[in-house]
């Protein structure tokens, strides 16, 4: 199921199965004289003992586990029978209720069963009319009857259904549950979101590097086991170059507290959030928020272990195609395990609207949980014009970006933040999974590593740049010897003592080097496995112009350089 909300006026698209884009429209109700909702009929639900959302959500400063949002809130509704019925000047009739959740920070409508006869429509919206989520039809529906809304902000929810005039079949609106994530605790000085004062909207000068990056990064709100937390997601693209919805996230967001993982069922009911952030650098109001939503994916991969020794990825693919409508863009990516000097973190912190954060140090090759495995990326956030961005609960899955604006991997967790409090500091480190760790992981098993996924053609591409919608570029095949040869520096040249071969993991097999003098004639070589870089020792070589001969697998690159 796909929808498109904007937090007071609307475009919707909507689909389970199909991308179906509806005219902006209103409530039919809403420009009649039936508008008023006084005397709607109400269902008041009380306020659920949350107190163990709150407390979990408390603890979860280190990241490491998915942001607990709030419940699925068993409710009896007969919506039908209990609902206030009026007539429309065209004769259609239009049944409403108003739906109180008590103390409510968000609220959505889950329903077991939903038909909608031919021309009917449901919609979903606060009682300011400020927030509207429809038109949904019964195309929207899935299969087996089932549907859910997504969340309108605050405690209340109107539901509005139209039944079409001359059109007498029996609509079924059997609401199961409601969507019930707690109120935010924000200070007085939060304009929007929950998300700690020093993080940096993505719209300010910051981010102005990373336009095409900032539309790869979603919100996704997870539903396990009957209950919903947060985390943040980057859109993937694949050497098929298709734009196939891949997503990428962290292992732990299956888990929103110890010993509740999401089910293959559960992932139905993941909802998706694309371009959830402000149109400028200040916070944002209400009215200025626009968001794209997907619900339902597949697991396709993941590490396995939530962190514990591995380098916590999660894939999912969409269960639907996003649309062009949200100008998506498929992030390229980098396996090569080479550390990033600078770079970004693009992430939903509370799941509040989109952030940035950037370092300006090379990345530290490091362990998470004391594991004995260089699993992760080790970094400390920079100050930059407009403050210094952390990571917070909820930024768990978020991408890192390299400075060739590729992702690298997807945040663990840490201890940044935006207050020193002696378990968070603007100074403390975070950790991000490496995509170099989680390419191969565990062998040939395609569950258990990115590769068959994001490389299913075989092209053997060690990294791969971003790409828009519509995804018009061809397939990419394996990287060229001229190609390797572009990408493999030598360093210093000219050189006196030392050369570095800077092979960026270009290579899978054993490589020999061999150096060839001005009349052709090879004077020297060495081997290395190494796949990275390689020292070679040319201090008793005469001054003069030389050939470095790269070998590999059948593959002979050569490089030329100066010695001193």
């Amino acid at each position: 199921m796909k929808h498109i909300l904007f937090l007071f006026w609307v475009l919707i698209v909507a689909n389970t199965g199909r991308a179906q884009l509806s005219e902006p429209h209103q409530p039919p109700s809403w420009n009649t004289s039936i508008s008023s909702i006084d005397n709607l009929s109400i269902v008041v639900i009380d306020a659920p003992d949350m107190s163990e959302v709150y407390a979990i959500r408390n603890a979860q400063k280190h990241k490491n586990t998915a942001l607990l949002a709030g419940k699925k809130i068993p409710v009896q509704v007969n919506f039908l029978e209990n609902g206030t019925w009026n007539v429309l000047p065209n004769n259609s009739l239009v049944c409403r209720t108003k739906i109180t959740a008590k103390n409510a920070g968000h609220v959505g409508v889950n329903f077991s069963e939903l038909y909608l006869p031919i021309g009917g429509e449901l919609y979903f919206y606060s009682p300011d009319f400020k927030n509207k989520i429809g038109p949904f039809t019964q195309q929207d529906v899935a299969q087996d009857g089932s549907f859910s809304s997504g969340v309108i902000e605050g405690s209340e929810i109107i539901i509005e259904l139209v039944q079409p005039a001359r059109n007498n079949t029996r609509p079924i609106v059997d609401i199961e549950s409601l969507i019930y994530l707690v109120k935010e605790r924000k200070s007085a000085s939060r304009d929007f979101g929950d998300a700690d004062d020093c993080h940096i909207n993505i719209n300010c000068k910051e981010g102005d590097n990373w336009r095409d990056q900032q539309n790869a990064v979603v919100r996704i709100l997870m539903y396990i086991n009957g209950e919903y937390g947060w985390c943040t997601g980057t859109i993937m693209n694949n050497t098929f170059q298709d734009c196939t919805p891949y997503i990428l996230t962290a292992d732990h967001c299956r888990s929103v507290k110890a010993g509740s993982v999401a089910a293959e069922t559960d992932y139905d009911q993941w909802q998706f959030y694309f371009n959830y952030e402000g149109p400028k650098c200040k916070n944002p109001k209400e009215s200025e928020v626009a968001i794209g939503t997907l619900t339902g994916c597949k697991k396709m991969a993941n590490s396995g272990k939530m962190a514990e020794g591995d380098p916590d990825f999660l894939l999912v693919k969409l269960n639907s195609a996003i649309p062009q409508f949200y100008n998506p863009f498929f992030a390229g990516w980098d396996n090569r395990n080479l550390a990033s000097s600078s770079g970004v973190m693009i992430h939903h912190p509370q799941g509040d609207v989109k952030k940035i954060s950037t370092y300006t140090s090379t990345l530290e090759s490091s362990q998470w949980n004391e594991n004995n495995k260089n699993t992760h990326w080790k970094l400390y956030w920079a100050e930059t014009s407009n403050g210094r961005g952390v990571s917070q609960s909820g930024s768990s899955g978020s991408a890192l970006w390299n400075s060739d604006k590729r992702v690298l991997g997807q945040l663990t967790g840490g201890s940044s933040g935006c207050t020193d409090d002696g378990t968070t500091s603007p100074y403390n480190p975070d950790y991000f999974g490496k995509m170099s760790a989680g390419w191969f992981m565990n062998g040939e098993v395609p569950s258990l590593q990115l590769k068959a996924w994001l490389d299913e053609g075989n092209s053997l591409r060690s990294f791969i740049d971003g790409i828009k919608w519509p995804c018009a570029e061809d397939p990419l095949t394996a990287m060229s010897v001229i190609e390797k040869s572009e990408e493999i520096k030598l360093y210093p040249n000219p050189a006196n003592k030392t050369i570095r071969v800077d092979l960026k993991g270009l290579f899978q097999n054993k490589i020999e080097f061999s150096i060839i003098n001005s009349l052709g004639t090879k004077i020297g070589s060495t081997e290395s496995t190494s796949s990275q870089t390689a020292d070679l020792n040319i201090d008793d070589l005469p001054k003069g112009l030389y050939i470095l001969e790269i070998s590999s697998g059948g593959e002979v690159i050569r490089k030329t350089f100066i010695k001193e």
